[in-house]
């Protein structure tokens, strides 16, 4: 705490460049911070990984990666309330994202599949991945396709949501694991 010296630049698209320097007085003083941790024990045997909060909804989506399990949990926050939702066809599942319609994807790497899961329906779709190897992880771009690196193929696996249909990258350095 105490008086800081702030010194912001910015850049503009033309390339110069502007500096702002002011004096801040930031409180409060450690000693006057207070949280408080909230525990919310899911309700059965499960291994929750990757949690996903998801604002809108006010809710936080976490897939499942006990095995066998083929769930995902649903906790609302104004309740500390779970609901599980299971998937037909799954093992388990590890990472999710939401999309701008609010479908969760998911991948298990269990089954090698991409799926996604619509909680206002509880309708589900599997769609096998082709390369061979582990899925560690899953990021959804601007457009709204989906992208999963896969370990032992040693590639990144473009998933296209409106074609419904899948294109692989291999990574040019060998064994780069991703």
């Amino acid at each position: 705490p105490g008086t800081w010296a702030l010194e912001i630049e910015g850049v503009n698209l033309q390339g110069n460049n502007m500096i702002a320097t002011m004096d801040v007085n930031v409180k409060p003083l450690v000693k006057n911070l207070e949280f408080a941790v909230d525990q919310y024990k899911i309700p059965d045997r499960s291994l929750p990984l990757f949690p996903l909060f998801d604002a809108p909804r006010q809710l936080i989506w976490v897939g499942d990666s006990l095995p066998g399990s083929g769930r995902i949990w649903q906790l609302d926050i104004s309740t500390g309330n779970y609901t599980s939702h299971g998937i037909p066809d799954v093992s388990l599942i590890t990472q999710t994202t939401l999309d701008s319609a609010g479908t969760l994807w998911f991948i298990d790497p269990v089954v090698r599949a991409l799926g996604n899961y619509d909680p206002q329906t509880n309708a589900s779709r599997i769609f096998p991945v082709p390369d061979e190897g582990v899925l560690s992880g899953l990021a959804m771009d601007g457009q709204g396709n989906l992208w999963i690196p896969v370990v032992q193929a040693n590639t990144v696996v473009k998933f296209d949501v409106e074609q419904e249909n899948f294109t692989s990258y291999e990574i040019p350095a060998r064994g780069s694991t991703p």
